[in-house]
C-alpha cells in the first residue's frame, strides 16, 4: 500500500471477463487512520469498528476456462461517515481520494496460464486505425504470426493494414451491437492468417461487419487456410467479405463456406475481383449471398474438391481449373457467365502452373454456361467436363467434354436460335452399337467406340453438329472423305442410324471436326460413321501388348465386337505423330465359351 490510509479510506481490486461487468475479487481499507499491512491469508470483511477490510498478499484470482478477454484496475474508495465507506467498498467509486499526497500503489501484477493457445490479441483501435501502431492493441503489442487476432464490438475505430506487410494466426471478426468495426487491407499490403477467417455478425443490429481488399485505386491480398461468414440471418448478408479488384489477391488454402447471413462480394465495376480456393466452395444461403459478376474462381491444389448449395443454382463470373491432382465435383447446378467463362491450365496461382483438372457434372448437378459466354480454353485430355456441359445463346460454340482421361469435344455452329435455347452435350466412351446396328444404306458401319448424347435443353433453335474425331481414341481414321455423321433417330420404326454427311472436314493436331451437311431440327444420340469399310471406327480394342524378342517387336491384340471388318492395318511411327504402315492381319474370329 501507499504511504497509509487516512480514516475511512479503501482499495478495491476488480477483474471484467469477456467484456462483462467488474467483478471484486479483493478488498483493504478501514475507519482507522492506520496502514494496512495484507495481514490476512484470504482477505475480505473484517468486522472491526465500522467495517474493515484486508487484502492476501499476493492476492490471486484464478480465470475461469474459455474466458477471451480479461482486465483488471484497482479503485481507491473513501467516506464520509461509516455507511458511506461501506456502501462505497461494496460498489466502489474510481477517483475518490481525500487527499492528493496519500493513496496507493501496485508493485506488479503477474498473469500466469496453463493454457496453450495463445493470448488473443484485441483490436481497440484506441489511437486511430492502423494494424502496426501497439498502442491500437489490448496488450500494446502488434500481432504477429503466433497471434489469434479479435476484432469486436468493443473497438473504437476501424482497422487498416497500409503501412506494411501483417500476419496473424487467426483472424475473428464480429459484432454483437451496433458497433460494426471492419477489417481493411490496402496499399499493396498483405494480411497473412496461418488458420481461419472467422466473420460472424450476432445481435439485433444489422449494420455489416466484414473485410476489404483494395479500394477505388490500390489493391491489398490476403491469405488464410479457411474463410467462414455468418450473418444474423437468411439474405441478410452482413457479415462479408469483399475483394472487387482483380489485382487483390484472396487466397483461401481450404474451405470457403457462405453461411446465413453472409456475403462473399467479388463484383467491381468491368472487372470483378479473384479467388483462389484450395478446398470445398459452400454456399448455405442463396444465390445472392456471392456476388460474382466479372469474378474469376480459381479451383487449384491437389485435393479433391466441390461446389455445395442449399439446393439452388450457385452462379459464377469464370471459373479457372489450375489443379496438380483430382478435380472439382458439382454437387449443386451451377452457371458461367463472363466471356471465357471456363479456363483449363490458364494462368495459374502462386505453386504453378498447375495443368487444369476435371469438373464431374451430372444432369441433376449441372454445368451451365450462359449466353455471354464465347468460348472456354485449355482442355485436354487431364482438363474438361466429365459429365454434360448446357450452353445459351446462338453463337458458335465447342463443348470441352469427355470421359475419364479423354477429351473428346463437340461443336454447333449455325444454331438458329435465341439467347434462351439452350443445348446440352455429353460424351460416352460407350459402343454406338448399344443403341442399334440399323443403318442407312448409305452407312457402312458406325462408331464401335464412342458416342455424343447432343439434346435441345431450352427452346427450339437449330444448329449444324460437328463431331470431333481423335487420331487415337476414335478406333482408327483412315479417310476423312468417307468420315460421317450419323444420328439415331427413335421415333421412326424400325429404329435407325440417318446419314447426316459431311460437310468438310477441319482438322487439329489431335484430329479434327466433321460436321453435319445440314443445320439439324432433330437432336439425340450422336455417332461418328464411314460410308466405305475405311475409317475402322467399329474396333473395341480390349488389349494391345508389344514385346521385344531378339530384334523384333512382337505384338498381340484382341477386339470385343467388330462389324463388317475385314483385317488389321499395322503402322508404326518413330515419333507418335507420322505413321507408316508394315504390314496386314487377316482378322479371326473366335467362338467359344
Amino acid at each position: 500500500m501507499g504511504p497509509a490510509m487516512d480514516v475511512r479510506e479503501g482499495a478495491v481490486a476488480q477483474v471484467a471477463l469477456d467484456g462483462g461487468a467488474w467483478l471484486t475479487i479483493g478488498q483493504v481499507g478501514g475507519t482507522a487512520d492506520h496502514s494496512y499491512s495484507w495481514a490476512s491469508p484470504v482477505g475480505g470483511y473484517v468486522g472491526t469498528s465500522c467495517t474493515d477490510y484486508t487484502m492476501p498478499n499476493p492476492l490471486v484470482y484464478n480465470v475461469p476456462g474459455g474466458t477471451n478477454t480479461l482486465a483488471f484496475r484497482v479503485v481507491s474508495v473513501r467516506g464520509v461517515d461509516c455507511p458511506e465507506f461501506v456502501t462505497n467498498m461494496t460498489t466502489p467509486v474510481p477517483g475518490n481520494y481525500d487527499r492528493v499526497d496519500e493513496g496507493f500503489f501496485i508493485d506488479d501484477v503477474t498473469l500466469t496460464t496453463t493454457s496453450p493457445a495463445p493470448f488473443p490479441f484485441i483490436w481497440t483501435g484506441a489511437v486511430d486505425t492502423d494494424w502496426h501502431k501497439c498502442t491500437n492493441w489490448n496488450f500494446g503489442v502488434v500481432p504477429t504470426a503466433t497471434s489469434n487476432v479479435t476484432i469486436d464490438q468493443t473497438a473504437v475505430n476501424n482497422c487498416e493494414v497500409y503501412t506494411a506487410v501483417a500476419s496473424c494466426a487467426s483472424l475473428a471478426l464480429s459484432s454483437n451491437n451496433a458497433n460494426a468495426w471492419g477489417l481493411t487491407v490496402r496499399a499493396a499490403q498483405s494480411l497473412t492468417v496461418g488458420g481461419a477467417v472467422t466473420v460472424t455478425r450476432t445481435g439485433p443490429s444489422v449494420t455489416p461487419v466484414g473485410i476489404t481488399l483494395g479500394d477505388a485505386t490500390t489493391n491489398g491480398s490476403l491469405q488464410a487456410t479457411s474463410l467462414t461468414l455468418v450473418g444474423t440471418g437468411a439474405a441478410a448478408k452482413n457479415a462479408f467479405f469483399r475483394n472487387e479488384r482483380p489485382l487483390s489477391l484472396m487466397r483461401i488454402n481450404g474451405p470457403v463456406t457462405i453461411q446465413s447471413g453472409g456475403h462473399l462480394d467479388l463484383e467491381g465495376g468491368a472487372t470483378g475481383g479473384v479467388l483462389q480456393i484450395q478446398g470445398n466452395y459452400s454456399n448455405n444461403d442463396d444465390e445472392a449471398a456471392f456476388d460474382e459478376r466479372f469474378s474469376l474462381v480459381t479451383f487449384w491444389g491437389g485435393v479433391a474438391q466441390s461446389i455445395n448449395t442449399a439446393g439452388f443454382q450457385e452462379r459464377f463470373g469464370a471459373i479457372r481449373m489450375a489443379k496438380s491432382a483430382n478435380g472439382l465435383t458439382l454437387n449443386a447446378p451451377i452457371s458461367l457467365r463472363t466471356a471465357t467463362a471456363l479456363q483449363f491450365a490458364a494462368a495459374a496461382p502462386i505453386g504453378g502452373p498447375f495443368p487444369g483438372g476435371r469438373i464431374f457434372s451430372t444432369a441433376t448437378n449441372l454445368l451451365s454456361l450462359e449466353s455471354t459466354v464465347t468460348a472456354t480454353s485449355g482442355a485436354t485430355d487431364n482438363s474438361h467436363v466429365d459429365g454434360p456441359v448446357q450452353k445459351f445463346g446462338p453463337s458458335n460454340f465447342i463443348y470441352p467434354i469427355g470421359k475419364n482421361s479423354r477429351w473428346r469435344p463437340v461443336q454447333l455452329r449455325s444454331i438458329l436460335g435465341l439467347a434462351t435455347d439452350a443445348f446440352t452435350a455429353e460424351y460416352f466412351p460407350i459402343s454406338a452399337y448399344t443403341w442399334g446396328s440399323n443403318m442407312e444404306p448409305t452407312l457402312h458401319h458406325i462408331s464401335d467406340c464412342e458416342y455424343w448424347s447432343i439434346t435441345r435443353s431450352a427452346g427450339t433453335a437449330n444448329a449444324r453438329v460437328a463431331l470431333s474425331y481423335h487420331n487415337t481414341y476414335s478406333c482408327g481414321v483412315t479417310l476423312l472423305a468417307d468420315l460421317r455423321v450419323a444420328k439415331w433417330d427413335d421415333v421412326t420404326v424400325p429404329n435407325i442410324w440417318r446419314d447426316r454427311g459431311n460437310n468438310g472436314v477441319t482438322t487439329t493436331a489431335w484430329g479434327g471436326y466433321v460436321p453435319t451437311t445440314a443445320v439439324e431440327s432433330e437432336f439425340g444420340i450422336w455417332t461418328l460413321a464411314s460410308s466405305s469399310f475405311e475409317n475402322p471406327l467399329p474396333i473395341e480394342l480390349l488389349d494391345f501388348t508389344a514385346q521385344v524378342e531378339d530384334r523384333s517387336v512382337v505384338c498381340k491384340w484382341s477386339t470385343a465386337s467388330e462389324h463388317n471388318n475385314d483385317f488389321f492395318s499395322v503402322e508404326r511411327s518413330a515419333d507418335g505423330v507420322v505413321f507408316q504402315p508394315i504390314g496386314r492381319v487377316e482378322v479371326r474370329v473366335i467362338v467359344g465359351p
